[in-house]
């Protein structure tokens, strides 16, 4: 709807009196459109369960929903314990476990993509959830919370192959 559009509003009250309907409508209210960026954040994982030495991948989406180019903001993940930091697209400052983006106005309609990875490390034992957010800090302040990204530590296979023999001299099609 383009900026500047009123909308009037009214509601309607039925009721029936001696079998006959009669009708009240309310005062109109009218809203104007106004300009605005609106912000969204959704964070996924591409796997429900990792095992120690797994590389779990996160992938954010910022996009804006409003009618309006956003201001500059942050983007923010602090990685749970138990991950190692591996990369992200577009870089990111890491500092510990905490990585930090620095982005422009995002335009209306638009979507800010961003990718991290991160090691699973071994001391996480089975059966461990592993949750994770982001959140996004507008230039004015405003902070907005990714929905949780979690995953399962699963258990290791404990494979092992023995081979026997029994010939001492084996032929090419033994």
């Amino acid at each position: 709807v383009p900026v500047g559009t009123p909308i009037r509003n009214v509601a309607h009250f039925s009721y029936s009196l001696g079998g006959e309907v009669l009708t009240i409508p309310s005062d109109t209210t009218l809203t104007v459109v106004s300009a605005g960026a609106l912000l969204t954040i959704e964070k996924s994982i591409d796997a429900t369960v990792l095992t120690p030495g797994d590389t779990a991948v996160y992938r954010l989406q910022i996009r804006n929903t409003g009618n309006t180019a956003s201001a500059a903001f942050t983007l923010r993940d602090s990685l749970p314990n138990g991950l190692q930091y591996l990369a992200s697209d577009p870089q990111g400052t890491v500092n510990g476990q905490r990585v930090e983006w620095q982005f422009g106005a995002l335009a209306a309609g638009d979507v800010q993509l961003v990718q991290l990875s991160a090691r699973v490390e071994p001391d996480l034992l089975p059966g461990t959830v592993v949750s994770n957010t982001a959140d996004l800090e507008g230039d004015d302040g405003t902070i907005l919370v990714s929905n949780a990204a979690a995953f399962e530590i699963g258990e290791l296979a404990d494979l092992w192959l023995s081979k026997t023999v029994n010939l001492s001299y084996a032929e090419l099609s033994d």
